[in-house]
């Protein structure tokens, strides 16, 4: 029996905001499962629609789309191995994920708010519990619940976004991470560049000014961010001193060590010489080629795109971590879909008409 549309269409939305859930959770196997479902729904989709050239937007996205998942191709053809399969499998999925994003656009961001509000009471829950404490809730690597609960956040436009903003800043700020750290203040700056605001901002700046006054009454605001003062190298001494060398070394040995084709992609097996830098670690995976290709691609996004949230998020996560590129690559397509087939404009807290 043959679906009707409009319910293969939903069908296909939930499964691949599901597929996106799963995969982005750093547990093993349920991350290889959330890509399996993001993998049988996009080919259910790819399968029964006529997709055309135009389909695929702007040639200065989906040619770096391509030269991406051709490099993955040459290498397999060169190398013969399970994990360049997997790269060319991987791809080809987020390719099928960005024509789905562009064609279905928000639709497929609103199936994430469930595990938006699971995320975020995870990492309530375990604060209280564990006080004082960095904290990743269910995702299981904090820096990857900042990423997480910050484009959830600024891909969902709607009237309760800054809703969203509220519990997410909460949530982002209790994981203790450097990352959310810099998330956070890269949605201050473009607040504040786009004059994005009305009576709606007081209440997360006064909720905002009231938790971190709380943790700081308690002694637990210094217990949190410590780490995060040490890898910024204003305390620490010699352990913060080393790690910054030590991540310093890795930059420098992967500028060193650019080729052509890359050293293979990976979005699990991480080690200590592992690029935490987002255009780094595409040079270092997959060459020159793709390394320009993905700047291309983020740069178009950035310029010609009217979600300027969603951007410098994303740029600002790509400075001190990898994740846009491995743990949570499927949401930089999604991303990518949605915001270059919406032109709406992306007010987060300005009243209509202001």
């Amino acid at each position: 029996m043959k679906l009707p549309q409009v319910k293969k269409d939903t069908c296909i939305k939930y499964g691949i905001g599901i597929g996106l859930g799963l995969f982005s959770l750093d547990h093993y196997p349920i991350n290889l499962i959330g890509l399996l479902i993001l993998f049988v729904f996009v080919v259910i989709y790819t399968k029964d629609s006529n997709i055309k050239i135009a389909d695929l937007g702007s040639k200065w996205v989906y040619i770096p789309m391509l030269s991406i998942l051709l490099i993955t191709i040459l290498r397999l053809a060169i190398y013969h191995t399970i994990n360049e399969l997997f790269a060319v499998s991987f791809f080809a999925i987020m390719l099928g994920l960005y024509v789905i994003s562009r064609k279905m656009g928000k639709e497929i961001v609103k199936v994430l708010l469930p595990l938006f509000i699971i995320v975020a009471a995870s990492v309530f829950i375990m604060a209280i519990v564990n006080i004082g404490e960095e904290t990743s809730g269910i995702v299981g690597q904090y820096n990857r619940t900042a990423g997480l609960l910050a484009y959830i956040i600024v891909l969902n436009r709607n009237k309760w976004q800054w809703l969203l903003a509220i519990i997410g800043t909460l949530a982002i700020l209790l994981t203790g991470s450097l990352e959310g750290v810099i998330i956070l203040c890269a949605l201050s700056i473009v607040v504040l560049c786009k004059r994005d605001w009305s009576r709606k901002l007081w209440i997360p700046l006064g909720m905002v000014t009231l938790a971190l006054i709380v943790l700081a009454l308690t002694g637990n605001l210094g217990h949190l961010y410590t780490p995060v003062i040490d890898n910024l190298h204003l305390t620490g001494g010699m352990q913060a001193e080393t790690a910054l060398n030590g991540r310093v070394i890795v930059y420098k040995n992967a500028l060193q060590n650019i080729s052509l084709l890359g050293h293979g992609y990976t979005n699990s097996l991480f080690t200590s010489t592992t690029v935490h830098n987002v255009p780094l670690i595409v040079f270092d995976q997959l060459g020159i080629f793709a390394g320009i290709a993905w700047i291309v691609l983020t740069g178009y996004c950035l310029i010609k795109t009217k979600w300027h949230y969603v951007w410098v998020v994303i740029i600002a996560m790509c400075l001190f971590d990898h994740f846009v590129w491995t743990g949570l690559a499927p949401l930089y397509f999604v991303a990518v879909g949605v915001t270059t087939a919406n032109k709406e404009n992306d007010y987060i807290f300005r009243l209509k008409g202001d």
